[in-house]
């Protein structure tokens, strides 16, 4: 008779209570990148030696000391999720995780915390919030030491030592540690509009066939390459009604025209913020993503503007232009002359 394959909660049958157990901290590990931590062993199963794990897999040769961990880590390879849920249609990989899912829509909260009394769908979230009151870091980085409460956390962590960015943008290219700072990257797009009042087009495979004859740059429209041109020759057909300034695109009369209407219509997805221009909106979003794509060429130093590596180059040339009118002495920020003018006030202040 085939052995039972699975026990009343969806585990596998045979298994010891560590093994049900690490079935909620798979749960319990998943974190916001959708990136879930594998299932570990128990700690049983990681101190035997290889003699005493007659269960091999046929695809990696990974061999195990029990039946039901094998066939649990065989999933790794089939990627198999048999269990699905009727409301929503996410997937599951042992029933027991979908009846804890289920809970979530029954709004079942049976795991009270003892100290706060917050409630929880799971047991392993209750076990995840208990560290809060705890203060413990289970999870350390062999780097630097810093732990973490998760191991999610951790894996994110690790981002900073090796410096993978696997979070990449289908329109520029831009990559980034973290998912959420791809999510905020994406607003820029998404909310970059020509003044025409149309959604611009960022299909990176679509043809470009008209070429600048001057300096060879190519187009996917007629008209972009006729405002392009108008930058070789200098002209400047667009004039400002209210201040005659001229400009060489239509779209750059109508962006300045914001100066004189004080319209706002870029806003920041995370924070509200409105802003004039684009580019502006652009330079707010490194508040949200810590992105610093620019780097001094000198030491590699990295800085969120190219106006702070402008500013960072002076620490390499020794260039100092701003000058003191009072004592003549030359500092290299602007900042820096502020500070030190404090110093004359108070010295012509009388005792």
């Amino acid at each position: 008779m085939e052995q039972r394959l699975h026990g009343g909660d969806g585990t596998p049958a045979g298994c010891s209570q560590a093994e049900r157990g690490n079935h909620d901290k798979e749960e319990e590990e998943e974190d916001d990148d959708g990136w879930q931590e594998p299932l570990s062993l128990s700690e049983d199963e990681t101190n035997v030696s290889a003699a005493e794990k007659p269960f091999g897999c046929d695809v990696c040769g990974k061999f195990f000391t029990q039946k039901c961990y094998l066939k649990r880590h065989v999933i790794v390879h089939t990627g198999k999720k048999p269990f699905g849920c009727e409301d929503c249609g996410k997937v599951f990989k042992w029933k027991c995780q979908l009846k804890r899912h289920v809970k979530t829509h029954a709004g079942e909260k049976p795991f009270g915390c003892s100290i706060c009394g917050k409630f929880f769908t799971q047991k392993s979230y209750l076990r995840r919030h208990v560290r809060v009151h705890t203060g413990e870091k289970p999870f350390g980085c062999e780097d630097c030491g810093k732990g973490f409460q998760r191991q999610s956390h951790l894996k994110r962590h690790m981002r900073v030592h090796t410096g993978e960015k696997p979070f990449g943008c289908a329109i520029c290219g831009n990559c980034y540690k973290r998912k959420f700072d791809l999510k905020l990257h994406m607003q820029l797009h998404i909310s970059q509009k020509p003044f025409g009042g149309e959604d611009q087009s960022f299909d990176l495979n679509q043809e470009k066939p008209f070429v600048c004859d001057i300096c060879g740059k190519c187009f996917q429209r007629k008209d972009n390459l006729k405002n392009h041109i108008q930058g070789h020759t200098g002209e400047k057909p667009y004039k400002c009604a209210v201040c005659d300034k001229c400009f060489t695109k239509k779209s750059d009369l109508k962006r300045h025209m914001l100066v004189h209407t004080g319209e706002k219509p870029f806003g920041c997805a995370v924070c509200g913020k409105l802003w004039s221009h684009m580019s502006d909106l652009r330079k707010h979003m490194i508040v949200h993503t810590g992105e610093k794509q620019h780097r001094c060429e000198l030491c590699r130093k990295a800085f969120s503007r190219r106006s702070e590596v402008k500013i960072h180059m002076r620490v390499h040339t020794g260039e100092k232009p701003f000058r003191c009118d009072v004592c003549g002495r030359f500092f290299s920020q602007s900042s820096s002359l502020k500070t030190h003018m404090s110093t004359h006030r108070m010295e012509t202040v009388p005792m």
